[in-house]
């Protein structure tokens, strides 16, 4: 330990969040450096230079200095908490992003290897020191050899020769690309928020204007439809897809620390949010693809012997709908056992035999996410002693208001699905209305628009009416007698929001059809409570005056009651 301080649990806490917090940086400046690594073999300094005009030098060189400030800073915060390991690691990898920087060696695709491996082997450093309050444990002899024999290696490459990556920024083939770099900004995002809010309550005055005055609904169509696009464009400015680069170095890592034979497969990724969603949503991956990696996957002859292949997968799926963005985790390895859960809580109090007795088998491998549960017997550099899976219910349940679900069979293999809420999105929705409410409606895939003809509806004693037309007959329900029962008016054109789901359809009779809009929905708890009950309230359109956004899924579940 350090004879300057004397190292406790929080303080490391806060070293551990700091490092955390770099590491994201890291890896998008790893990711950056990436098309610059050129192979060992064969070398030739030449076609070297010919690679170089092909590259953008500035941003080679910016995102190198970026890698060295964190492994610099990192080292430096390891030595005054007295992780000597830590800083060993650091210290040697230093020297060898420093000699790329600095063009005395070249950034070979084993560098950068080596380079792409280090946010995982932090990550492992941080899980250990969180746990135990030192490093010692962590044995880092082979990553250090690495390092030190690829960078011997290549300075004996160059022969003392040396890369002015500088001057070649300078000069004209170095500037090719430079020309057409983008710039980024930091917005804060609460006057990002108030921007778009703006943006949003300027444009619905304008069309209630340019409405009052007569202007026809062709034209008002189209300004309408401008300036959403203009909005949608700014909304989509401040979106990103989550960066999945890092967790299939986090799984190798982990592989061959432990002896196992794993591979980290992405399915899809398809959903967008805003990046600090994203950084929540990765400090809780980072805890599950480790948690995955390292209690999940069965070692090479396990899974052998239980007619699996050698190689474990854990696989990712990142999609959305109007409501959630999902994260789906799952893993081909031993599942969870609930007697083991519940011997383990049991024994280390997380529960007692009573709370156990009245669990099922799925409430008892939930227990998993408890702070300091572990069926692991024996604390190791990866697995711990339980403390991490905890952090994924403060991130998911407490941070960003979402729900952990969790399906396992033993032998078989475990699936985690996060639904994220969004707390926030910028949705087009269906306006409707009479002269006393105003609703709106998420658009669905699958909708269309009838007349509702009142003749055609057909009800039997207890039993959701059904509409009748030239189709197969669908059940219906009447929104505004749901919401405000007895205060539907007989008169007045109505219409049915038909919504067909794979085989199945069903109606939603509304009064008249307002038009389209985008709303930008605001789903704080908070505001439930203003009207109706919590489940058909699905948030609350930011506008003047505010409009109830009602939730599709619940309308659904009345329908089908």
């Amino acid at each position: 330990m350090s004879d300057f301080i004397e190292v406790d649990a929080g303080l490391v806490s806060d070293f551990a969040a700091e490092v955390e917090e770099m590491l994201g940086e890291l890896e998008r400046n790893i990711a950056i450096i990436e098309p610059f690594a050129y192979p060992v073999t064969p070398f030739d300094m030449p076609e070297f230079t010919a690679f170089l005009r092909e590259q953008n030098i500035p941003d080679l060189l910016d995102s190198l200095k970026a890698v060295n400030r964190t492994v610099h800073t990192v080292k430096g915060n390891s030595s005054f908490m007295g992780f000597t390991r830590l800083n060993r690691y650091c210290h040697t990898l230093e020297e060898l992003t420093t000699g790329v920087f600095s063009g005395k060696i070249y950034l070979s695709t084993d560098a950068f290897q080596i380079i792409a491996r280090c946010p995982s082997i932090v990550n492992r450093f941080l899980q250990t020191v969180t746990e135990t309050l030192k490093d010692e444990t962590v044995d880092i002899e082979d990553e250090l050899t690495e390092i030190r024999n690829c960078r011997e290696g290549l300075l004996l490459l160059l022969s003392g020769a040396s890369l002015d990556l500088q001057k070649i920024a300078e000069s004209d083939f170095g500037k090719l690309r430079s020309r057409g770099r983008s710039i980024k900004i930091n917005v804060d995002l609460d006057q990002y928020d108030k921007i778009v809010q703006d943006f949003q309550s300027f444009a619905q005055e304008t069309n209630t204007l340019l409405e009052a005055r007569g202007m026809d609904s062709d034209t008002l169509h189209e300004i309408r439809q401008g300036m959403t696009e203009h909005l949608d464009r700014l909304v989509l400015a401040s979106q990103s897809t989550i960066a999945l680069s890092r967790y299939p170095r986090i799984v190798k890592d982990l592989g061959r620390s432990l002896g196992k034979n794993a591979i980290f497969r992405v399915n899809r990724s398809t959903a967008r949010a805003r990046p600090d969603v994203w950084d929540k949503c990765h400090n809780a991956l980072v805890h599950m693809v480790r948690n995955a990696a390292d209690h999940g996957i069965e070692m090479p002859k396990v899974r052998a012997a239980a007619g699996k292949p050698p190689t474990g997968v854990i696989e990712m799926d990142v999609y959305e709908d109007h409501k959630n963005i999902y994260i789906r985790l799952a893993d081909d390895g031993k599942g969870i056992d609930p007697a083991a859960v519940a011997k383990s809580a049991r024994d280390k109090g997380v529960a007692t035999a009573d709370q156990l007795a009245g669990m099922s088998d799925k409430e008892k491998q939930k227990l998993i996410f408890k702070a300091g549960f572990s069926t692991k017997e024996e604390t190791t550099t990866v697995s711990g002693r339980g403390v991490g899976m905890d952090a994924v219910i403060e991130e998911i349940e407490v941070n960003l208001g979402g729900r952990i679900d969790l399906d396992s069979s033993s032998g078989k293999g475990t699936e985690v699905l996060l639904e994220i809420p969004k707390s926030e999105t910028l949705s087009d929705c269906i306006l409707f209305g009479d002269g006393d409410y105003t609703y709106a409606l998420p658009s669905l895939p699958g909708i269309s628009y009838l007349e509702c003809q009142r003749e055609r509806i057909h009800t039997l004693p207890g039993q959701m009416p059904v509409y009748t037309d030239d189709g197969p007959p669908f059940p219906v329900l009447d929104v505004m007698e749901r919401l405000h029962p007895g205060s539907r008016r007989n008169g007045g054109l109505q219409t049915i929001i038909r919504i067909r789901e794979g085989g199945e359809a069903y109606g939603l009779i509304v009064p008249t059809i307002l038009g389209h809009r985008k709303l930008k929905i605001e789903r704080k708890k908070g505001l439930r409570a203003v009207v109706l009950d919590n489940g058909v309230v699905f948030g609350y359109g930011l506008t003047d005056p505010v409009i109830v956004v009602l939730d599709p899924e619940h309308l659904k579940s009345l329908v089908f009651a």
